[in-house]
């Protein structure tokens, strides 16, 4: 369950160490793209980027949010579709006008 917007993912791909994913919007009026590069070192080092598909000034934690769900856990207030991860998130960088609002990540 993707509590922001209901939205679906959708693999596109997968190397070596990266995933490429899509989510598109329940309503499906937009689709954004991500990938997920996995780092090797101590533990499990997952670094992300999500990108609108149009135009977008102000994402309202959209492009974050979409990131976000993919390992927010039951600490962080979300359910957790297969696995209920812990994660300490180090660095969140955000393009001019986009959010980085966790609470936005689990309205619907």
């Amino acid at each position: 369950h993707d509590p922001h917007n209901n939205g679906v993912y959708a693999w596109i791909s997968q190397g070596a160490d990266e995933v490429q994913l899509s989510r598109m919007t329940r309503n499906g009026q937009y689709t954004d793209k991500l990938a997920l590069t996995f780092v090797d070192g101590d533990g499990c080092e997952v670094r992300g980027c999500s990108e609108s598909q149009v135009f977008s000034v102000f994402d309202f934690s959209t492009n974050y949010c979409n990131l976000r769900m993919l390992y927010c856990g039951s600490a962080d207030g979300c359910r957790p579709v297969a696995h209920d991860f812990t994660h300490r998130q180090t660095m969140v960088r955000t393009s001019i006008g986009a959010g980085k609002d966790r609470e936005k990540c689990i309205r619907t």
